[in-house]
């Protein structure tokens, strides 16, 4: 089974949503160790806030925009497919 990477809550207004990173859930999921660490094996990494622009197109859901504080690290991200 795969684990979880990053876990948190969304947040949002319009077409803009925001991640937000929450450590100690992702420690109860995937059983990395606090406090975070970029460089311990072992220990959750540091996630940051992140902000995107979204747009739905029928049941397509498509992320842009992508904006991280402090980070230049870029989602790839393919659409994705609205159920339920």
């Amino acid at each position: 089974m795969d684990k979880a990477v990053d876990v948190g809550d969304v947040r949002g207004n319009g077409h803009v949503a925001f991640f937000v990173y929450d450590a100690t859930r992702l420690a109860s999921i995937q059983g990395c160790s606090l406090p975070v660490s970029q460089s311990i094996p072992g220990r959750c990494f540091a996630g940051v806030p992140v902000r995107m622009s979204w747009a739905l197109k029928g049941d397509t859901l498509t992320f842009g925009d992508y904006q991280a504080e402090g980070s230049n690290d870029q989602y790839l991200i393919n659409p994705w497919r609205k159920i339920g």
